[in-house]
């Protein structure tokens, strides 16, 4: 398992925005992709016009690479 932090989505996003979200920051398939939790959810209101989500996640995926780890944890 794998834990992502700072995924930030805007306010109103679809469902299939978290999903593509994890996609495109681990650089890996739909297929790889096994599943994910929530494993906290908070808001970003500083800007009253870009008011985001930010996610902290838990991932399961079927590539193993070891510099997940270190990698994942660097906000974007």
């Amino acid at each position: 398992m794998l834990r992502l932090n700072e995924v930030k989505l805007p306010l109103e996003h679809d469902d299939a925005a978290l999903p593509a979200a994890i996609l495109a920051r681990l650089g890996i398939t739909a297929d790889e992709l096994l599943g994910f939790t929530v494993f906290k959810r908070s808001y970003d209101a500083r800007k009253r016009s870009a008011v985001v989500l930010i996610y902290s996640l838990h991932v399961e995926s079927r590539m193993k690479r070891p510099y997940w780890r270190a990698w994942a944890t660097i906000s974007t």
